[in-house]
């Protein structure tokens, strides 16, 4: 696998958890776990963001764009693409507002990688995995129907760590790729984009890739 498809980035998040961990009924890595339970402090670190308010660094950008690749799900089967393929072909929207060297920005959402500030406001969709940091709006909620064809719509969300199993599709500190906001206003980190999402390990499920088996383990 090429560099790009196998992050190895730090040693910071531990992967030596022992209990399957399943969100959206896909078992996850357990860095995703871990991510979405630990401290703030300690994630910001293991992420390589300087601070929630000043973001990653242009040298650390640079660096995780080269070994993560675009935040993209890159080969999708095309021939006789399936419903669903195509609709997680789209699911990445085009822009994101993020915070970088202390300036809030937006930038193409392709660009983004693990440790990026996020802002989340109403009416947006979610451009990458992300772990909720500061909810700045009371009653932050986000559907995530589409996603899971359930009706669990308007689910409130908080920036407590996880302490829960996943049943609603993620942690009630996590905000999933494609998932629209609904209501408020929030500020997160992202923990994973493109293919290693869990849209990305979906993808990879059910048999959408041409290339299967190039996504990784989180950091």
């Amino acid at each position: 696998m090429s560099e790009a498809n196998s992050p190895k980035e730090s040693d910071d998040v531990d992967n030596t958890m022992s209990r399957p961990t399943f969100w959206w009924g896909i078992r996850v890595p357990n860095s995703f776990s871990q991510l979405a339970s630990t401290p703030k402090s300690e994630l910001l670190s293991a992420l390589g963001c300087v601070s929630e308010g000043k973001g990653l660094s242009s040298a650390m950008v640079k660096r995780k764009q080269k070994t993560w690749g675009p935040n993209k799900l890159l080969n999708l089967k095309r021939a006789d693409m399936s419903s669903l393929a195509r609709a997680f072909a789209q699911i990445i929207p085009p822009l994101a507002i993020v915070r970088r060297e202390g300036s809030q920005i937006s930038i193409p959402s392709d660009e983004l990688v693990p440790g990026d500030i996020v802002i989340l406001k109403n009416g947006d969709q979610s451009p990458a995995d992300i772990r909720l940091l500061k909810i700045l709006e009371s009653d932050f909620t986000v559907d995530q129907s589409a996603l899971n064809s359930t009706d669990l719509e308007h689910i409130k969300k908080s920036t407590e760590p996880a302490q829960d199993d996943g049943k609603n599709g993620a942690p009630q500190n996590v905000v999933l790729l494609g998932m629209y906001i609904t209501s408020g206003k929030a500020v997160g980190i992202v923990m994973s984009t493109g293919r290693n999402t869990l849209i990305g390990l979906k993808c990879e499920a059910e048999g959408l890739f041409e290339d299967p088996s190039t996504c990784c383990t989180i950091l």
